[in-house]
């Protein structure tokens, strides 16, 4: 039986989903890492924060995916951004560098009582990284009929596996 086109033409969301689920849930842990959650209340109060960080996650990747359907469906537009697979690594890397500077760039000192000051990124910069590296990841192609190219050179035929 052969898959629907789609299905053949979108088998990357194996791949796609948990490497977005993963790296957008990496970078809003990491946040919390560095707070102080000593004591009891501070467990209770790492295990919420650390339950509302995986909701968190759970919605951004929705509305990206949600966002990234016109990728997916137009296909004009599809293979536009196929062949031009670098914007997503390049997309990753600039919302890493947004969120690293949003520490530095109109960020705000928070003073807690009887603890450090902390420091409050800027939200807009912040999220704005977030949101581009996780729509970059959940929409990155890895070009692999160019590396097979590469591999084996320009002759080289690629079997199908679908029948």
């Amino acid at each position: 039986m052969r898959l629907p086109s789609l299905v053949r033409r979108e088998w990357h969301i194996v791949y796609q989903f948990p490497l977005a689920v993963g790296l957008i849930t990496a970078l809003n842990l990491a946040v919390t890492v560095w707070w102080d959650w000593s004591g009891v209340e501070g467990a209770f109060a790492f295990a919420l924060n650390t339950a509302w960080m995986l909701l968190l996650t759970v919605v951004t990747v929705v509305v990206l995916g949600v966002v990234g359907l016109p990728l997916r469906f137009i296909y004009r537009l599809n293979d536009w951004w196929r062949r031009r697979w670098w914007l997503a690594p390049c997309g990753i890397l600039l919302g890493l560098i947004m969120c690293v500077s949003s520490f530095y760039i109109g960020a705000e000192e928070l003073c807690v009582e009887e603890g450090p000051m902390l420091a409050v990124p800027n939200q807009a910069l912040s999220m704005g990284g977030l949101w581009l590296i996780g729509f970059c990841t959940l929409h990155f192609y890895i070009p692999f009929e160019k590396i097979i190219r590469a591999i084996y050179g320009k002759n080289h035929q690629r079997k199908r596996t679908f029948s």
